[in-house]
């Protein structure tokens, strides 16, 4: 989703990379000043704030709690419909911990505290490119929650993700350098450059239930300081022309999990299929 938005920003990127390199080798500046260029950092942050309502839930005999409170429930919105692989994994203490700082930096008291309300999931995703294939797995902290109406929520957290890439090697090597993959142990979750928090609920609304989506998402990219003054907007601009298109993708994503999660309701009200 927000993963083409980022490639393009780091293409851009890289080629101002590749004309600084030339700029600075026909420059005259000493070695001194030149390290130093090279190794001040600059950051794009990138953030969206997004909630998302389903229509209102038909009258039914069936209780729309019990069918939220389902682990096959959870995990089919989680995975946008059925569109995503998910798979649940140990909670290992550097997972923790990543919970509990995630926990810290959004102001939530849904600390992680070894219950069976908890659990790590890892979804999984396929992003096609000109030229490259981009899967990305991330590893998502899920906790049930009380929500402040007394009904029973989740609340997930961003806590880990690893990127593979497919295609020419010219390509992969580019994508992995301008990433951070290059360093990293192929197969390995690391720490994401995005943070998210999460939260997913019935409300009780007039004329019926619906379900509700809410979601905050901070990602930073790095990249040489020299390369803002080249750069093809100004680095606020293109903070708010990137957010906005991340954002697009998130809603996208969002709306998506919310209405089919809504159909399967529908259809398990309707006792034609069972979860």
């Amino acid at each position: 989703m927000a993963l083409k938005t980022i490639i393009s920003l780091l293409c851009g990127l890289l080629s101002a990379r590749s004309f600084v390199s030339r700029q600075t080798f026909a420059s005259r500046k000493n070695a001194s000043t030149r390290l130093r260029e090279k190794e001040a950092k600059e950051t794009l942050n990138f953030n969206v704030d997004f909630s998302y309502t389903s229509d209102l839930l038909p009258s039914s005999s069936v209780d729309v709690h019990d069918f939220f409170r389902k682990k096959t429930t959870r995990d089919f919105m989680v995975s946008i419909g059925g569109t995503r692989q998910v798979e649940e994994l140990p909670i290992t203490a550097e997972l923790k911990d990543a919970w509990k700082e995630s926990c810290d930096r959004f102001h939530s008291a849904n600390f992680p505290n070894d219950t069976d309300d908890e659990s790590v999931v890892s979804a999984l995703s396929e992003a096609q490119f000109p030229g490259m294939k981009l899967q990305t797995s991330v590893l998502n902290g899920i906790k049930k929650i009380a929500m402040e109406d007394g009904t029973q929520g989740y609340e997930t957290h961003l806590l880990a993700q690893k990127q593979e890439a497919y295609g020419p090697p010219p390509l992969v090597w580019i994508f992995n350098k301008l990433t951070g993959n290059a360093d990293k142990e192929k197969g390995k979750f690391y720490p994401s450059s995005g943070k998210s928090i999460s939260r997913v609920s019935v409300l009780e609304k007039e004329g019926g239930c619906v379900f509700h989506w809410d979601c905050k998402l901070h990602i930073k990219v790095e990249f040489p300081a020299v390369l803002v003054r080249i750069l093809p907007v100004k680095k606020e601009k293109m903070e708010e022309q990137g957010s906005a298109a991340i954002q697009k993708a998130v809603e996208k994503d969002i709306r998506g999990g919310v209405d089919a999660t809504r159909e399967l309701f529908l259809k398990w009200a309707d006792n034609s299929i069972v979860v």
